[in-house]
């Protein structure tokens, strides 16, 4: 009897065990269904174009805005350049990874000069056209202003002027009383609110996912968590198996009491 109350306690410390490990296991096999449900279909779930906007996972990944911020100041607008990445207002302006050079308003449109290039933009933020040498744009831009309601830029050997259809450029004498488009210091909250704009299109939902996915998201010990659930499942597989085969003989061993008694 003693023995039998042992193999019991065993056996239901067994079961214990085996129901912990399934509960933990659970957790990282609901993980793996969704992560992987979800990257089957990033496509159509266009997860690559979906961006993080939590402030503690992008600060656990590591993404930072840039120190350095140069913004232009017109009546109406704001020009922001970060790290590569240009901003009227909240409108981030695509392939202008250059410094600009200033920002001119008009009734209709604004200007935006680059080193190489003059783009002209709606007041939403949307290209009408980039204009650059094979439409007579100077080269090395450093300056941008307004005089007489026509753009003036400045390169390093020389001032020019369009005319106001932007299909001409001439070379002219300096103007003396000249109103340059000049950068602005920007405040603290232009700060704030630029950095999250700036860093909410850095992360894709899809590579968190990935990451969670892979185990990537904890860092160096991912991959080491990873393993353990792995050992977990395989472990969750034999156990399950082993009590399962212990079932079968106990029935098989009742069965043949019930034989011999009935005999």
């Amino acid at each position: 009897m003693p023995h039998t109350k042992h193999k019991h306690r065993k056996l239901r410390s067994f079961y214990i065990w085996h129901r912990y490990v399934g509960l933990t296991a659970a957790l990282f096999v609901i993980t793996l269904s969704i992560t992987g449900l979800a990257l089957n279909h990033t496509d159509r779930l266009s997860l690559a174009k979906k961006y993080v906007q939590s402030e503690w996972l992008l600060n656990w990944y590591g993404v930072k805005a840039p120190d350095n911020v140069i913004i232009f100041k017109s009546p109406k607008h704001l020009l922001v350049y970060m790290d590569s990445k240009l901003y009227l207002d909240n409108i981030q302006i695509p392939n202008s990874d250059n410094k600009p050079k200033g920002l001119v308003s008009f009734p209709h449109f604004v200007a935006v000069s680059l080193k190489n290039e003059v783009l002209l933009l709606t007041h939403e933020g949307e290209t009408i056209e980039r204009l650059s040498a094979v439409h007579g744009v100077p080269a090395g831009i450093s300056k941008t202003g307004i005089h007489n309601d026509k753009i003036i830029v400045k390169t390093d050997t020389a001032f020019y002027q369009t005319d106001r259809d932007f299909l001409k450029w001439k070379k002219i004498n300096p103007i003396k009383k000249m109103q340059w488009s000049k950068t602005v210091k920007p405040s603290a909250d232009q700060l704030k609110h630029y950095s999250n704009l700036y860093r909410g299109k850095i992360l894709s939902v899809e590579r968190v996912i990935l990451d969670l996915h892979s185990g990537n998201l904890l860092g160096k010990w991912g991959p080491a968590v990873m393993d353990i659930a792995a050992i977990l499942l395989v472990f969750l597989s034999l156990s399950g198996f082993w009590l399962w085969l212990k079932q079968i003989l106990r029935k098989q061993k009742r069965r043949q009491k019930k034989k011999l008694t009935s005999l």
